[in-house]
């Protein structure tokens, strides 16, 4: 899948949300952030699987996942978790079954 970040109109206006949300974990929670771009998240929780994907719903809120930040747990962002209030939605890094990147584009790091 080619990177986007769900509402942006061009592909800096996507590369600004994305860093907006990975900026968020750098300097609200102090942590470092990987700036690899996730597209899909599996995780298993209470014997459940689960997926966080990139322009789904999110089964938590049911909005979409804006983005998925690698950091000490992976981060996951939707328009009332992370992103203009409320913190981002945490998957523990040994709950994770599968981690999907997006393909890379220009301008990745």
């Amino acid at each position: 899948m080619k990177f986007f970040f769900p509402g942006a109109t061009s592909p800096a206006e996507a590369e600004q949300g994305f860093e907006k949300t990975r900026t968020f974990a750098i300097e609200t929670l102090g942590w470092d952030a990987a700036p690899r771009r996730i597209y899909k998240l599996t995780y298993t929780r209470s014997g459940k699987t689960l997926t966080f994907e990139v322009g789904q719903p999110s089964h938590t809120n049911q909005q979409p996942v804006l983005s998925i930040v690698d950091s000490k747990a992976y981060l996951v962002f939707t328009e009332t978790r992370g992103d203009t209030m409320g913190m981002a939605i945490f998957v523990a890094k040994d709950e994770v079954v599968e981690c999907e990147e997006f393909e890379e584009f220009e301008g990745t790091s």
